[in-house]
């Protein structure tokens, strides 16, 4: 029979006058026109003179209710008398338009350049539930941050902004696309800008815009941005030219330019008794299309380059303890087309692959390994600081198990071994430095392997992480370290040893 809809239907709506509209069949009756009318009917199941069919009356209530812009859907069936018919009434409270959210996070580090580091985050979200009046969703979060040195005051200050639309279907509409999947899409425009000022290394500013789609179908997601456009622009300071000065090859990785790329993925969950398990891929290429044109600009600035990574993780649950393990795998490569000679050996440092830190190889700091079993001084005259590569390899272990509860607290025990390295593809690229060019016929040397144990403090909402690890195998130690160099436990007790601070469980499960 007929079907009327009121999409602002709530106490706030009594005594307002009302308007009525017809759109494909559907009465759509509103107070002050808080929804386009026309999108109603686009997220509707069942239409006027339809056979009724139980699947989509609830494919219909949780459609509604996944849009988010509103938070009680009643569906009300009124039967004529005497007649195999019903009249339909779909009633919409709306949920809370806006929404913000605001944190603080802290971190310290250490830093061969910068000395002991304390970083301290402000982070802020505004949520718009129905952005353009099409139940669309709209964030937008603006994140500042600075690192205080006990060398300068403030060694490092970072701003970003980013903003994403998320829209409910294919844009354009797809027709090709079957009914029954085409509420499995969703259209993202993402928009980012940031600035990171890193005292005496560089000043960063990137601008980020994509277009992209996402398809959901049943445990797999997959993932399209098209087109993928970023820009950044790097100013070094004296202290990357001090470094550029021992380490030429430096000079291939710190750089600025265009990348126009196109990016894929796919996420596989799936869990079948104690087992979970997560697959993902992604690729990316730059250049496939803008690298056919012909100009100055995009000759000195464009990047040429293909990138792909999978992941694979697995968590076996016992009755009291679980195992987890992960394999991650990498390789980017930047085409010899490449018009500008200082960008076609090298990722950018932005797109290239790096390892050590709270969710990587735990027995090492943040970008302090490799790459390969290069030696290098992690500070003063030709050093090199941070370590990229345009290559990653790596594997984790990790044994769970409880171990008390005080005041209700849980707080389980960790034993773990991390095993990998980064390196550089192109052994042209580094003449300099062949240790550091990935071969597999010196993968067992290369490969860092650090154990440690840890404690996983379980407060319900969110997991504070305390890692201890040492490295049992390190292939690229700083060259007072030579001597060790590859030898398993090669470095005293609490020499060779990192201490890890994260939140939430590392590699996702």
């Amino acid at each position: 029979g007929n079907i009327t809809v009121y999409p602002e239907f709530g106490p706030d709506t009594l005594g307002l006058s009302r308007q009525e509209e017809i759109i494909d069949g559907i009465k759509v009756i509103y107070h002050r026109k808080t929804f386009k009318p026309k999108i109603l009917p686009q997220n509707n199941y069942f239409r006027h003179g339809d056979l009724y069919n139980q699947k989509k009356y609830f494919k219909t209530v949780n459609r509604f209710n996944s849009l988010g812009a509103w938070r009680l859907v009643n569906i009300e069936p009124l039967v004529r008398k005497n007649q195999d018919t019903a009249d339909f009434t779909i009633r919409l409270t709306p949920a809370k338009k806006y929404s913000f959210t605001a944190n603080v996070e802290g971190s310290s580090n250490r830093s061969a350049v910068s000395g002991n580091l304390l970083g301290i985050g402000v982070n802020a979200s505004w949520q718009n539930r129905n952005f353009a009046k099409a139940a669309n969703t709209s964030i937008t979060n603006i994140r500042f941050g600075i690192e205080i040195s006990d060398k300068k005051f403030i060694q490092t200050q970072q701003f970003v902004l980013s903003h994403n639309i998320y829209f409910p279907k294919p844009i354009p509409n797809a027709k090709w696309i079957p009914d029954k999947l085409r509420d499995n899409w969703r259209t993202v425009f993402s928009f980012n800008a940031g600035n990171t000022e890193r005292k005496d290394l560089f000043n960063l500013t990137t601008v980020n815009g994509s277009w992209g789609y996402e398809f959901q179908s049943k445990n797999t997601l997959f993932s399209l941005r098209l087109p993928n456009i970023e820009y950044s622009s790097l100013t070094p300071r004296a202290g990357l030219d001090t470094l550029f000065k021992y380490n030429p090859a430096l000079k291939n990785i710190f750089t600025d330019g265009l990348i126009s790329s196109v990016i894929g993925g796919v996420t596989i969950n799936s869990e079948k008794k104690n087992v979970i398990k997560i697959f993902r891929a992604n690729a990316e290429i730059s250049g496939l299309v803008a690298g056919l044109i012909s100009n100055k600009f995009l000759d000195d600035n464009l990047y040429r380059f293909f990138k792909a990574d999978v992941e694979i993780i697995r968590k076996i649950s016992f009755a009291k303890s679980a195992l987890v393990l992960r394999l991650f795998t990498g390789v980017g490569y930047e085409f010899g087309s490449t018009a500008n000679p200082d960008k076609r050996n090298n990722l950018p440092f932005f797109k290239q692959y790096f390892a050590g830190g709270p969710n990587s190889m735990r027995a090492w700091g943040l970008r302090k390994l490799g790459p390969g079993s290069s030696v290098k001084e992690f500070s003063g005259v030709g050093s090199n600081p941070e370590r990229y590569g345009d290559v990653q390899l790596e594997g984790n272990i990790e044994y769970r198990f409880p171990f008390i509860k005080p005041f209700g607290i849980k707080i389980d025990g960790a034993l773990f071994t991390d095993f990998g390295n980064i390196w550089f593809l192109k052994e042209e690229a580094n003449p300099l430095e062949p240790e550091s060019v990935f071969k597999f016929s010196k993968l067992g040397k290369d490969l860092a392997v650090g154990i440690g144990m840890g404690f996983r403090v379980d407060f319900s909402f969110f997991v504070v992480r305390l890692d201890y690890s040492y490295k049992a195998k390190d292939p690229s130690p700083s060259p007072s370290n030579i001597g060790i160099q590859n030898k398993w436990f090669g470095y005293k007790p609490f020499k060779g040893d990192q201490f890890q601070l994260g939140i939430s469980y590392p590699f996702i499960l």
